[in-house]
């Protein structure tokens, strides 16, 4: 008898126990709603955009890859040279500086290579 609930209490405490891990595992082990991803943003907030840059010395692969090569060194520019149409397509990631346009038709010009017009 006496060991009887001793065996007893112990499946009582071990229940216990059980529900305790797992009152703990859903409750604690949850990621937070404020940690699940960061607010969306702002509809109008991303900023980018391209820009179309005319030259009349772009003619060979040497000109687009010299081309291509001073303009994406500069930090958030992604530059396309297409010598067929003498003309670069510009993406610029997040909002333009003052000077952006003055800064890729510097860029381009050290570079080697007259623009005609930026658009």
């Amino acid at each position: 008898m006496h060991s009887t609930v001793i065996l007893i209490v112990l499946g009582v405490i071990c229940l216990i126990g059980a529900g305790l891990v797992m009152w703990y595992a859903f409750t604690y082990d949850k990621p937070r709603k404020h940690a699940e991803s960061p607010a969306p943003p702002l509809p109008g907030s991303e900023g980018g955009g391209t820009y179309l840059m005319h030259t009349a010395d772009l003619h060979t692969a040497d000109d687009k890859n010299r081309l291509e090569s001073a303009l994406n060194a500069l930090p958030g520019i992604h530059a396309a040279a297409d010598p067929a149409a003498g003309a670069v397509t510009i993406r610029y990631e997040g909002f333009p500086a003052i000077d952006l346009l003055d800064t890729l038709r510097k860029t381009a010009e050290d570079a080697g290579f007259s623009v005609t017009s930026m658009e």
